[in-house]
């Protein structure tokens, strides 16, 4: 997409900000240019605003030039759907969004802030003909680029220069019309700077009560109006909000110089408005986040003899290791081999031979769903099917695959042995409006236990053991069949002896071999565990990312590697 950006710092009423002249979405040319603090306010071109001008309430709205509008967009769609028809395209489908993005957060000084801005446009249109797709995008936002673009998706169908469709049957999906909007009660952009500010501010006043601390706070908003449209009549505007904050708490220990470093829960990627980070009860979170990085900093490290033992994961790390070797699995375009010279393979292959067998730990039970507040809700996918919510794992047994219109063809017969109807679950994913469409994982969700069983239960009955807190990025070779956690992926590893954990262990990683380890799954956690990951997913030749969203309780495994990975040399 064709952006405007740029950037802003300055300190809580003081800030600096620059902009350059830009057609509407239609300029690489920064708007907002990063600048040094200038105490007598923000810079807007030649003009700085004062402190006092802050006061009155200036908001990243009138700091950014203005997206186009879903009727414009609109329009442009529908100009693109006719020119792919006039074409020869026996069908063709178009995404065209325009969005806007702020950030705000906090820099190392006292008092700094940083904050950048950026307007966004872009369209990719598909054409099929003759069994083979063609593909176009742009970013200019005038009807005749996009007619033009879609004749020419349309000739590299016609010329054989498209992707193939490998004969695979389209799943139908109708004519859809309609429009969805995220719900959102305060729109971030039309919050004032220093009230802004004065937010991030207060989380970090809320830390300040437990001393020794440190966090470089910031979230970052984002708006979008999406609209789809096919030559099957589908004509479809979303109006997505989405929330991308960032608070990490670090603490030293006294003595030994390392540093523990835990996520605010609430603190994680998400749908929504200005309201879900404004709510007090998010301070009571900081509070207990920060004792709890002390709690922990104070803790000895001491190394740990490689081998094989008993690990708890918390709920971020289960969510992780789930999303970056189960989910990615289950994305059946993946699984076909389609992106075996990109993202890689899976082992979750071949589908219609694995579908309906047991493959992990009986005690799994994962459901996926694209629903509010998830960060990759949407009324409908970028094919203008309405998501399903369901099952993939029901005790242990693969039962589904994520799929899109066309990918869903490949387990007709297991649909027709479940007496189902050979449908998308609505997983189709364009990252950006001139982005390919891909398969992508929902929001995968792990069903916890009924019964009470907290963390402290689950490493009750662990004579040695580990238990993983906040690992929040997985390592995986491209086919998914290998993975590991340590440190560097924000992972604090602790050590539990007799069922109660008596220090941290430091130079040392998790490594495991996906599906033996996936079957030592022994218990999860009940609701009091439960806790969200989130981050981005890679794929596609360049590769393009797409965020995921996990939601899991605590896991008991009963075995997994620890290998050294630092210390002396």
């Amino acid at each position: 997409m064709r952006p405007v950006s740029g950037g802003v710092e300055g300190a809580a009423g003081h800030s600096q900000l620059s902009t350059g002249s830009a057609a509407r979405g239609c300029s690489r040319r920064a708007f907002v240019s990063a600048a040094s603090l200038a105490v007598a306010g923000i810079a807007i071109g030649a003009r700085r605003l004062s402190a006092a001008e802050l006061a009155t309430g200036i908001a990243p709205n009138a700091l950014m030039p203005d997206p186009m509008d879903a009727a414009g967009l609109r329009a442009l769609a529908t100009a693109a759907i006719d020119a792919a028809r006039s074409a020869g395209a026996t069908y063709a489908d178009v995404r065209v969004g325009a969005s806007q993005r702020f950030s705000l957060g906090k820099t190392g000084g006292a008092l700094g802030f940083w904050a950048a801005g950026d307007v966004l446009f872009g369209f990719g249109i598909r054409a099929l003909v003759g069994g083979r797709w063609g593909f176009v995008h742009g970013d200019v936002a005038s009807a005749d680029a996009v007619a033009t673009a879609a004749r020419g998706a349309a000739a590299q169908g016609k010329n054989g220069a498209g992707a193939t469709s490998a004969g695979a049957e389209y799943a139908p999906a109708g004519a859809v019309t309609g429009e969805w909007r995220t719900p959102m009660v305060i729109d971030p952009f039309a919050v004032p700077l220093h009230e802004q500010m004065a937010l991030i501010q207060s989380w970090l006043d809320t830390m300040a009560g437990v001393r020794g601390l440190d966090s470089r706070p910031s979230v970052a908003w984002q708006r979008e109006v999406r609209v789809f449209a096919s030559t099957e009549g589908s004509l479809i505007t979303q109006h997505f909000g989405r929330i991308d904050p960032d608070f990490d708490i670090s603490g030293t220990r006294m003595m030994g110089g390392e540093t523990v470093e835990i996520k605010v829960p609430s603190f994680y990627a998400m749908a929504g408005g200005y309201e879900a980070m404004a709510r007090e009860s998010i301070h009571e979170e900081i509070k207990a986040t920060a004792e709890d990085v002390r709690r922990m900093a104070s803790l000895e490290a001491r190394t740990l003899d490689v081998g094989r033992y008993p690990v708890v994961l918390d709920g971020m790390t289960f969510g992780s290791l789930l999303f970056s070797t189960v989910g990615r699995a289950l994305e059946l375009d993946r699984a076909l081999g389609e992106e075996a010279d990109a993202s890689g393979t899976s082992y979750l292959a071949p589908p219609a031979s694995i579908v309906g067998t047991p493959v992990f730990s009986p005690v799994l039970n994962v459901s996926t769903d694209r629903a509010l507040p998830s960060v990759t809700s949407a009324k409908w996918d970028d094919e203008g099917v309405e998501p399903e919510t369901g099952p993939v794992i029901k005790g242990g047994a693969l039962v589904d695959y994520e799929t899109s219109r066309q990918a869903a063809s490949t387990l007709q017969p297991w649909y027709h042995r479940q007496s189902r109807p050979v449908a998308s679950r609505g997983r189709a994913v364009a990252t950006a409006c001139d982005q390919a469409v891909q398969i992508r994982c929902g929001h995968l969700t792990v069903t916890h236990a009924r019964a009470a069983a907290t963390i402290d239960d689950l490493i009750r009955g662990i004579p040695r053991g580990l238990l993983v807190r906040g690992g929040y990025q997985i390592s995986t070779d491209q086919q998914l069949t290998t993975g590991n956690v340590d440190a560097f992926g924000g992972a604090l590893i602790l050590q539990v002896e007799k069922g109660r954990v008596v220090r941290r262990v430091r130079n040392v990683g998790l490594e495991w071999s996906t599906l033996p380890f996936l079957k030592t799954l022994a218990a999860v956690g009940d609701a009091s565990t439960v806790a969200h990951a989130t981050g981005e997913s890679y794929k596609g030749v360049p590769w393009h990312g797409a965020p995921y969203h996990t939601t899991a309780p605590a896991g008991l495994f009963t075995e997994v590697r620890v290998v050294e990975i630092g210390g002396a040399i």
